[in-house]
């Protein structure tokens, strides 16, 4: 399933407290499929029929098509040039080019 980089488990946790978000749940959803596939990410909680997993301390919740094309993942945080950094998913195979198409994903403010 999907894991966690320890830095980014840090970074996520900070991000987490710094908005009062601590005991949620970090979901992360498919946005479209096919040649311009992304991912979003938010603060949830657990809902029926979600696939859970815990990684470096931080519970991820996602829907069951999202946990497939998901399988084998790692969420890491990628340091900014010149600008702030964000959370971005490194995605398995060979036609995924290694992240995810959109790139760095940085959690919306109002999550």
């Amino acid at each position: 399933m999907i894991t966690v980089a320890p830095q980014a488990a840090v970074k996520m946790k900070e991000y987490m407290r710094a908005r009062g978000k601590e005991g949620k749940c970090l979901r992360i959803w498919l946005k479209g499929l096919g040649c311009r596939t992304a991912y979003g990410m938010a603060f949830d909680e657990f809902r029926p029929g979600d696939v859970r997993v815990e990684s470096e301390g931080l519970a991820i919740v996602l829907d069951p098509l999202s946990a497939e094309f998901l399988r084998g993942s790692h969420l890491v945080w990628v340091e900014g040039s010149g600008g702030p950094g964000g959370f971005a998913l490194t995605l398995p195979g060979p036609d995924s080019g290694g992240t995810a198409p959109e790139g760095t994903e940085k959690l919306p403010t109002g999550s």
